[in-house]
């Protein structure tokens, strides 16, 4: 009765079971469509670094972009309280507006992105934004330890 449910409930899902082993029961449900970064992120390094290009570069654009828009808004917002606004201080952060930028992009129906894309994305997504954590911890913790002084 059970398998016969299964079966039924399986019938009517818009995932797509995969037999995974002997038995009714024993199986994977995937997403009808492929994700375009599920096997992108394993892109070797080495003889793939080509095709890293591209997604690499769109992530800088999208990282420009950003930057330089939350510097528009942040202008916007100081004249809009009659506060005269200096060149290059924002009050408004680069980083969560490139973040934001990227996902809009990512996720807007209008538009499908390149697969030749997928790979230099997955990397930047990975490695570069965990790279980018790395060094802003370690700015701070420099940056406390020379403010709060030696222990010693």
């Amino acid at each position: 009765m059970a398998a016969a449910i299964a079966r039924v409930a399986l019938a009517q899902s818009p995932l797509r079971p995969q037999q995974l082993g002997a038995g009714p029961l024993v199986v994977r449900l995937s997403p009808p469509h492929a994700r375009p970064f599920a096997t992108a992120a394993k892109a070797p390094l080495g003889g793939g670094a080509a095709a890293l290009v591209p997604g690499v570069v769109a992530a800088g654009t999208v990282m420009l972009t950003g930057f330089e828009l939350a510097d528009v808004m942040g202008q916007a917002l100081l004249e809009s309280q009659g506060l005269v606004a200096k060149a290059g201080s924002s009050p408004i952060s680069g980083v969560p507006v490139a973040i934001l930028l990227g996902l809009a992009l990512k996720n807007q129906p209008l538009l499908a992105l390149p697969a030749s894309l997928a790979p230099g994305l997955a990397f930047c997504t990975k490695k570069v934004l965990q790279a980018g954590i790395i060094c802003v911890g370690a700015k701070l913790s420099v940056y406390d330890v020379a403010s709060t002084g030696s222990a010693w």
